[in-house]
């Protein structure tokens, strides 16, 4: 995960502590929204990703503070309100959430296969339209 961290970091102009605590976040709502078997598997191929939720507070992955942006985006929003909520505390702006998020579906991509990613997808469909999926 530290190399996901990094890159946030540069890419969004992030410091290191904010990264941390947006992918905690981003992770512990994951964790609550997609199955256990899912997740798992999500967990055991992001290294270090269990220390990563430890430093975030249980109580920053239950947001929502950005409720009225993410209603813009149609689709099921409940859940992916509750991922950009521990973002917006995180210190991210909207924009900045969304990028985040769109890179740690890349990363995931990247690190667990497109498989992962699709079934994490079909159970959180708004993150598709937040993130954008890539052409085949």
């Amino acid at each position: 995960m530290q190399e996901f961290i990094e890159m946030v970091m540069e890419r969004l102009g992030i410091s290191e502590e904010q990264a941390r605590s947006a992918t905690g976040g981003l992770l512990r709502g994951l964790q609550q929204n997609v199955n256990e078997l899912d997740f798992d598997e999500l967990r055991s191929s992001l290294p270090d990703s269990t220390e990563i939720m430890q430093e975030t507070p249980e109580h920053e992955a239950a947001g929502g503070s950005v409720l009225a942006h993410v209603g813009s985006l149609g689709g099921t929003l409940g859940s992916v309100g509750g991922l950009i909520g521990p973002l917006t505390k995180a210190g991210l702006s909207q924009d900045k959430a969304s990028g985040f998020i769109q890179m740690f579906l890349e990363y995931v991509r990247s690190q667990a296969g497109p498989g992962l990613l699709e079934r994490i997808i079909e159970q959180m469909p708004a993150l598709s339209s937040l993130a954008g999926q890539p052409t085949e």
